[in-house]
């Protein structure tokens, strides 16, 4: 199975407590840190949730694997079309794949 094309069973919802903490890393500019912690959990690509995915979304990207914080912020805005955190993060993917226009 390719992964842009796992099933609903093999993705993972990390607990509240495990996106707060990889939140302080990065939000603190660690962001290999951040991936380390996160990925200690499960690997970025299996991470499921509105919130959590954004925060692996911005992680991804930053670590230089924009195609996969590209799918995660798809991912994010699938199980939570309503919230703003994941509209944000999609939008970021619209406009540096299309432009401001």
């Amino acid at each position: 199975m390719r992964e842009t094309e796992e099933s609903e069973t093999s993705l993972r919802a990390p607990d509240p407590e495990v996106v707060q903490a990889v939140m302080q890393v990065y939000e603190r500019g660690q962001t290999v840190d951040a991936l380390r912690r996160a990925e200690s959990f499960a690997p970025l690509c299996r991470w499921s949730g509105a919130n959590a995915c954004v925060l692996a979304a911005r992680i991804a990207t930053n670590a230089g694997a924009p195609r996969l914080g590209a799918r995660l912020s798809r991912r994010a805005l699938r199980s939570d079309p309503d919230d703003t955190g994941a509209l944000a993060q999609y939008g970021y993917v619209i406009l540096e794949r299309r432009g401001a226009l």
